[in-house]
């Protein structure tokens, strides 16, 4: 079975030369370009290339403005067809709490096949809803990059996990913290900063993933904070990885605990 590696900033895609939503085959012999079509569609909406072919020119593809598209009605006309076994049942699947999911918005997306999840501006808007499925990660046409953030704040200042993906994002609600969500280990820095400013947040945990751009990514948007911050590296994959084999809220601030705070005060 083909290993399939997702791309980043310093080995980006072969086809589209973009570092994020494609992959490589592991052993080189092709890429699945989220961006350029070839004749063979796979299940993830991508698009296979054998890299022995002649390169196609990649051409950039105008978005549908935001502001055409409602996401929010979308969304909610998902959600409103989504029952509670389905949601009971894929946070059993994801080792997370119902309520995680339904605080980040979760829904089933009947037309893809995937759960939706609502991705949000600096100022709370929906403007973009990331599709999960077992096959692959992608984006509702237009979608414009935001963060998954839960609807429910405490009104006061806090600390914040920011983590990399929705489930991360749900697996640290569960535990009993406040988190919010990048897409992906790279971008939405400034969007991520907006967040915090509207939710008061004044104290950033970065739980970064376990691999190079994971941690890399955690670097770079350290230095663009304005606020202490920790980075955190779960001993698994990831955060959601490390909560399905029984990590909880005391064993991970004990490790949050055991570090300074850095940044600016």
């Amino acid at each position: 079975m083909t290993e399939w590696i997702r791309v980043n900033q310093q080995e980006p895609c072969h086809i589209c030369h973009k570092p994020d939503w494609c992959t490589v085959a592991g052993d080189g012999s092709a890429a699945c370009c989220m961006r350029v079509e070839s004749t063979r569609q796979m299940h993830n909406g991508g698009w296979l290339h054998k890299l022995s072919d002649p390169a196609p020119r990649y051409i950039s593809r105008t978005r549908a403005p935001a502001a055409l598209v409602d996401f929010r009605e979308i969304l909610r006309n998902w959600q409103k067809k989504t029952s509670q076994d389905e949601i009971d049942t894929y946070a059993a699947s994801l080792g997370v709490s119902v309520m995680a999911l339904e605080d980040l918005g979760a829904a089933w997306a009947w037309p893809h096949s995937a759960w939706a999840w609502p991705m949000r501006s600096g100022a709370g808007e929906i403007v973009g809803i990331r599709l999960r499925s077992d096959s692959g990660k992608w984006a509702v046409t237009g979608s414009h990059q935001g963060v998954f953030a839960p609807t429910a704040w405490p009104d006061m200042p806090h600390e914040a996990l920011i983590c990399e993906g929705p489930t991360d994002t749900a697996a640290g609600l569960s535990m009993g913290f406040q988190a919010i969500g990048r897409p992906s280990c790279l971008g939405c820095e400034q969007v991520l900063i907006e967040t915090c400013k509207r939710l008061g947040v004044d104290h950033i945990i970065i739980v970064a993933d376990n691999d190079g751009p994971g941690k890399a990514g955690a670097q770079k948007l350290a230095a663009l904070l304005k606020m202490p911050w920790k980075i955190i590296v779960p001993p698994g994959k990831d955060l959601r990885k490390w909560v399905q084999t029984g990590a909880t809220k005391e064993l991970l601030e004990c490790v949050i605990n055991q570090q300074l705070w850095k940044g600016v005060w």
